[in-house]
């Protein structure tokens, strides 16, 4: 006869669940089995099913019970319920240290890039950091309590050109980071396909943040930017704004040309859209976040006369607005 102890997490708050020790006797052999292949689970956030020959000792479960509310009730927790809850199984690991604002490092080395938030950028190599970037850093320290698991959902693309891993973040009361952070007004909100679950909801989120003109969004260093003139210092994650002065067709996608700045929209990304007709877009003035690329060195876009700063548009929620001339 084998005593299988089970501890499950159920809910003593909205902010806070903790384990209960349940014991199953049984003596078939597939209660046999299914002990032994879960001798090795030890996430405290999973179903734990551990074999063993004698009922746990109650003098340890009640320490390991106490821990658990003594983190709960210390966790630094900024809402009742999650906003954009998982939809799928989590996979829990350990987090080792916090990078910036939106990477994590964890304690078996992998570094994971935050899915569907940008935060600003904090100073590397003597470059100083941007505003609100430390404070992103901060918040993300505090978001997390020392020593508690970090629940992942790896992003369809898995990995970023820099090797990270591509991940939507939770915490262990449901509450994802990006949702954190945008709703702090501590980043924008980021939609690249196919990671662009929870987009609708975080986007959402970024509205009432900026309506309440927080974080990035009282920020002057975060207004749009004017399209001309642009330089190489103006690189990197941007807000840019301009009127479409050209639209024009190639062999994989459209090019719309407004002042120093070509937006690339291809084929393979339309899925996305609702029925776009660049063509409509022409002399109205778009307001456009993402990535811009100087390629203000190539040859042959000087010898063609195109605009030296590029950026993709690859998903409806990077187009803040379009407004009519």
């Amino acid at each position: 006869m084998y005593a299988l102890p089970v501890t499950r997490f159920i809910p003593v708050s909205k902010k806070c669940w903790i384990p209960v020790a349940a014991l199953i006797v049984s003596t078939s052999g597939s209660a046999i089995a299914a002990a032994k292949r879960n001798k090795q689970l030890r996430d405290q956030s999973e179903l734990a099913v551990v074999r063993s020959t004698k009922t746990p000792s109650l003098k340890r479960l009640g320490v390991f019970v106490s821990a658990v509310i003594c983190w709960c009730l210390g966790a630094h927790n900024t809402a009742a319920t999650a906003n954009c809850p998982a939809s799928e199984p989590l996979t829990w690991v350990q987090l080792e240290a916090v990078v910036d604002g939106d990477t994590l490092l964890l304690s078996d080395g992998r570094k994971v890039r935050v899915i569907g938030a940008n935060t600003p950028e904090l100073g590397y190599g003597g470059k100083a950091g941007q505003p609100l970037g430390s404070e992103a850093k901060t918040a993300v320290t505090t978001f997390f309590q020392r020593g508690a698991p970090v629940g992942l959902q790896i992003g369809q693309d898995s990995a970023d050109r820099y090797g990270r891993l591509l991940a939507h973040v939770f915490r262990y009361d449901g509450i994802s980071l990006a949702e954190y952070l945008i709703a702090s007004g501590l980043a924008w909100h980021l939609a690249i396909p196919p990671n662009d679950r929870y987009w609708q909801c975080l986007r959402q989120l970024e509205a009432v943040a900026r309506k309440q003109s927080l974080g990035v969004w009282s920020h002057s260093e975060y207004v749009p930017k004017p399209v001309r003139p642009l330089s190489s210092a103006d690189s990197g994650f941007q807000r840019m704004q301009g009127v479409v002065q050209s639209v024009n067709r190639s062999n994989t996608g459209w090019w719309l040309h407004m002042g120093d700045l070509a937006i690339r929209l291809q084929d393979r990304d339309l899925v996305y859209f609702d029925e776009v007709d660049p063509h409509r877009w022409l002399h109205q003035t778009l307001t456009i976040r993402g990535w811009v690329i100087d390629r203000s060195h190539s040859g042959g876009v000087k010898n063609k006369g195109y605009p030296p700063f590029m950026i993709n548009l690859r998903h409806p929620a990077m187009l803040e607005s379009i407004v009519r001339e």
